[in-house]
């Protein structure tokens, strides 16, 4: 079986997908696309230019935000406008028109790379798409292993524990990948002292909760954590090797297979990692 356990499918970004106020989506990924590498380019003449700057190059706080009128165009590309001038970053592949990739695209990559599963990653970055990934695995239970969006500044709350489990229970998803994206607490973060329950949480949705990324099929089973690196192995199997995924860089604060269990990062075929329980 081969797994790809970094993928996205998300809604047409133009929708502000998940979110109530449009404003907060493309301000969070304003913020984002000021520190992206890609260059800043002038549409008129696809030239690279140096600026006009998205966000202000000192204070990458909520006071840094430029009213550019930042939007979402067409061909992977969001946009902004300085003195009636026009300017770009290719964010997203230039083949996405709208910038949307839905669940049956992602299918039918998936089929001509000859990947039988994914893990969708969950980002706001995309939208708040909890209640889209349900649906996403509702209709490829076996192609698709949903993630559950957890704001950190919010995970420890009732709010944030409810949604953490409504998405276990409720939409079918497998597990938490935590981010701070919210720009309005970025500077107060809350620090997991309250991961115990949201591992709780999960576990009351999960009658194995170390086999949270299982299939039917294939089952796979956490088995440990070294340096930052999630061990998985096939559940009923004494496998000589194991699948080892990297736990997203911008969630290692955590340092806990607790909020790290299912940010995956492109899992490929290693020797097997020590045998300390991830939950330890």
């Amino acid at each position: 079986m081969i797994v790809d356990s970094h993928a996205h499918t998300f809604p047409d970004q133009s929708t502000a997908p998940g979110f109530a106020r449009s404003a907060e989506f493309f301000r969070q990924l304003q913020h984002g696309l000021a520190r992206h590498g890609q260059p800043t380019r002038r549409v008129r003449d696809n030239a690279i230019v140096d600026g006009p700057p998205l966000w202000s190059a000192t204070d990458p706080s909520p006071n840094g935000f430029v009213d550019v009128n930042f939007r979402a165009g067409r061909f992977g590309r969001f946009l902004w406008t300085v003195d009636g001038v026009d300017y770009y970053k290719q964010y997203l592949p230039a083949w996405l028109d709208p910038i949307a990739a839905s669940a049956e695209l992602i299918v039918a990559m998936m089929d001509h790379a000859g990947v039988d599963r994914c893990v969708l990653q969950n980002d706001s970055y995309y939208g708040k798409l909890n209640d889209f990934f349900g649906d996403c695995v509702r209709r490829y239970p076996e192609r698709f292993i949903g993630t559950i969006y957890v704001d950190e500044t919010r995970a420890h709350t009732e709010s944030g524990l409810r949604e953490l489990h409504r998405g276990a229970t409720r939409l079918g998803l497998r597990g938490p990948v935590a981010g701070h994206r919210t720009l309005a607490r970025r500077g107060n973060l809350a620090r997991p002292a309250h991961e115990r329950k949201q591992r709780q949480a999960v576990d009351r949705a999960h009658d194995r909760p170390e086999d949270l990324i299982g299939s039917r099929a294939r089952p796979l089973r956490v088995i440990g954590v070294d340096g930052g690196q999630i061990g998985l192995r096939r559940v009923g199997q004494d496998d000589p090797h194991a699948f080892a995924a990297s736990s997203l860089s911008s969630f290692s604060s955590s340092k806990s297979a607790g909020t790290m269990l299912l940010a995956l990062n492109r899992a490929t075929t290693s020797a097997r990692l020590d045998s300390r329980p991830a939950r330890a």
